[in-house]
């Protein structure tokens, strides 16, 4: 540099001029030592922003490398360009001040109040360091989330090629009839570390109907994607296959298309056929061509390809789409519809074996119903093979026919025949059996520790004894040890217990709606309800029914006070803390943070030490373990994101809580916790749901959101039957 080198001393005062001089000597002493720049640079703009001589961190980095420069690269310790530039590094060492700074760091208050002066250089130091790293994980986290997208963008191209080329050969050689089966197979975790599953098998037969089950985040998911992308087994490649998951990623050509356009495209064949079709006629053809041609339509006889749109429009129709939505571009769907139409695509496609990931998740009630029906009754599924996931228990039994069981705990994937409810029935039986056979064992061992050979007067034949008995227990100490790994299996399904604190007495109603209706301000909009007249108070439970899109979320809109209703009014009680969790609850989640730093962005608090350990018992109340806690959320399943939203949610501890779709994303047991903690919340609920027995679980009052009103039913069954009548 141009400027010449200076004395720490010199450098000092004329650049840190205004400096207490207890801090300014202690400075000197440091350039004049041998700490590395990088220590120095730190403990200075700590020191620099705790005594207010800086007001920013720039500046006070500003100042320090001013400070260096002055000094010359060799004044003081070694300068390094790096240092200074690179503000990461700052932090990166702790400030090494000595003990014997006697300065700074005085024992004894000589104040006369007594206690230690905190060094508030110190503390500040602590923050940075905090914050730093949080920046560091939350940059790592993104990396890995953006890693995990491109990887699933990969897989998707590859299932939509195997399944064309699968079409195509499944035309030359008829169709597969045999089973399908994988033997043997190990099923790796995509997000690193241990496999998922370890010397599985599975066997699947025509006609039968095949519920996954298993804890989330133990692997369900990923072995359909492994089936689906025929990594697992020996999956013919004429065998047609078709999954559909909670994620329909859309290209610019499948945006703008209609659920019908998207619905019809499904079907490969006819696809393919058509396209052969219209190559050949652009020319005049051959005599071979004009064969091929009468052959290319008779096969389109064969699947109906002229009453394509007809069917497409007819099952869109039953999964609940309205001439309205059936009109839209699927990019102007919301996600659920876009998953709806999806599921129609493969019903559609009619596959030898389909897949489906939780395809309740974002069905009415009475769309889960036509499912059910669909799967369990057509002709079309008693010749083909189905998996399912789902979180639905009325739903699995009612279709299923096998169970496949992931054990995340024992790595091994079991199949048994009948539905979830036999297996559950099963287990449970296994649980007590296994326990008495644990108990019976510990008992013996003690009877056997517990022989004293000296009441045989201590002779060798008693010591004999004695070593036999001591083998046996050692024996059956080994065997317990093996006991206890499959207690660890059998318990896995065990789910953490919720705790969610309510906000305490409320008097009267929290929300009271009178005389309400409500139209959107747009002008094609129409009225979605009118005259509605209903109370919740923090003893309600009550229960909104009725197809997606007659307004049962506007509704809780209109209750949170989201939206203000075009006529009537809506009272909320002075002081009543009304929280949402809604069915994309898991978005609220940036994916890549870790819960924790979640809740810290939600509520910072004061930014203690103390803070951070009562947002993390919080977390550990709701069923997020702390090994959980640091994990990037994109890593955690959707029943585990649900509780980081739920940790949101009641953090706040709300007088009312209102659900939207809280068991999407969720796993069978955690739908049963879920329905625990709210029937011992002691405040009051509104829930919008289509899993049937969470709503038999919670709901005391029914409502039923259709055709403009909203009116109390007699009844949660009451309501299913009648939407099961208007299927017959």
């Amino acid at each position: 540099s141009s400027m010449p080198t200076l004395t720490p001393r010199t450098a000092c005062t004329t650049l840190l001029a205004g400096l207490d001089d207890d801090i300014l000597e202690y400075v000197i002493s440091m350039l004049e030592g041998d700490e590395e720049q990088e220590e120095i640079l730190s403990a200075l703009t700590a020191f620099l922003l705790s005594c207010e001589h800086c007001s920013t961190e720039e500046e006070a980095v500003a100042k320090c490398t001013e400070l260096f420069a002055a000094l010359g690269s060799d004044g003081g310790a070694e300068a390094e360009e790096e240092a200074v530039t690179s503000p990461l590094r700052l932090l990166d060492a702790p400030t090494s001040l000595a003990e014997t700074d006697t300065v700074l760091f005085r024992k004894e208050d000589d104040s006369g109040l007594g206690g230690r002066l905190v060094d508030i250089g110190e503390a500040i130091e602590q923050r940075k360091k905090r914050k730093a790293q949080r920046e560091e994980e939350k940059r790592a986290t993104r990396q890995h989330y953006e890693r995990i997208q491109k990887q699933r963008a990969a897989e998707e191209e590859k299932l939509q090629n195997a399944l064309t080329q699968s079409v195509t050969l499944r035309r030359q050689l008829g169709a597969y009839t045999g089973v399908v089966e994988a033997k043997d197979f190990s099923l790796a975790n995509p997000g690193g570390g241990r496999d998922l599953l370890d010397s599985a098998s599975f066997t699947l037969v025509r006609g039968r109907i095949y519920g996954l089950i298993g804890r989330n985040g133990k692997g369900k998911s990923t072995l359909m994607r492994a089936i689906a992308s025929r990594t697992v087994g020996n999956i013919p490649a004429e065998l047609t296959v078709h999954y559909v998951s909670q994620e329909v990623n859309l290209d610019e050509e499948t945006s703008t298309w209609t659920p019908v356009q998207f619905v019809v495209h499904a079907d490969v064949e006819r696809r393919l056929l058509m396209e052969e079709l219209e190559t050949l006629s652009k020319q005049e053809p051959t005599a071979q061509q004009a064969i091929e041609m009468a052959d290319l339509q008779n096969r389109l006889e064969v699947v109906e390809a002229n009453t394509a749109e007809e069917r497409a429009i007819l099952l869109l129709t039953n999964l609940g789409f309205t001439a309205e939505l059936r009109a839209r571009q699927m990019a102007a769907l919301s996600g659920g519809w876009k998953v709806r139409t999806a599921l129609a695509a493969a019903i559609f496609s009619r596959p030898d074996l389909l897949l489906l990931d939780e395809p309740t998740n974002h069905l009415s009630i009475g769309a889960v119903l036509w499912l059910a029906q669909e799967l369990a009754t057509s002709e079309t599924w008693k010749q083909r093979m189905v998996m399912i996931v789902s979180h639905d228990r009325v739903f699995l039994d009612e279709v299923s026919t096998d169970t496949l069981h992931v054990s995340g705990a024992a790595r091994k994937l079991t199949q048994s025949r009948g539905n979830y409810s036999s297996w559950a029935k099963r287990r449970q039986q296994q649980q007590l059996t296994h326990e008495r056979e644990m108990a019976a064992k510990l008992r013996t061992i003690k009877d056997l520790r517990d022989f004293n050979p000296a009441t045989l007067g201590s002779t060798p034949k008693a010591m004999r004894i004695y070593k036999t008995k001591q083998k046996q227990a050692d024996k059956l100490e080994e065997e317990s040890a093996l006991l206890l790994e499959e207690a660890a299996a059998l318990q896995e399904d065990a789910e953490l217990p919720l705790s969610l604190k309510a906000g305490g007495e409320l008097s009267g109603y929290a929300v009271q709606v009178k005389g309400v209706a409500f139209r959107y301000p747009t002008p094609d909009a129409k009225t979605l309800f009118r005259n509605v007249e209903m109370g919740i108070d923090a003893k309600s439970r009550v229960v909104l029914l009725g197809e997606n899109g007659n307004g049962k979320t506007t509704l809780v809109k209109l209750l949170l006070g989201e939206l203000e209703p075009t006529e009537g009014e809506i009272s909320r009680a002075g002081g009543a803390r009304i929280a949402l969790v809604n069915q994309h609850h898991a978005d609220q989640i940036d994916l890549a943070l870790s819960p924790l730093q979640f809740m810290l962005e939600r509520f910072p608090g004061d930014g203690s030490y103390d803070h951070e350990q009562q947002l993390r018992s919080h977390l550990h109340s709701c069923g997020v373990t702390s090994e959980m806690q640091s994990l990037p959320s994109s890593a955690l399943s959707g029943g585990q994101r649900s509780r980081v939203a739920l940790a949101a949610v009641s953090y706040t501890q709300p007088h009312i809580l209102v659900l939207d779709e809280p068991t999407n994303n969720l796993d069978l047991e955690s739908v049963v916790a879920l329905a625990d903690c709210i029937e011992k919340f002691q405040g009051g609920v509104v829930l919008v749901s289509h899993d049937q027995y969470f709503v038999s679980r919670v709901a005391q009052e029914v409502w039923v959101v259709e055709k403009g009103k909203v009116l109390r039913a007699p009844s949660f069954e009451s309501y299913r039957e009648a939407q099961l009548s208007k299927l017959k």
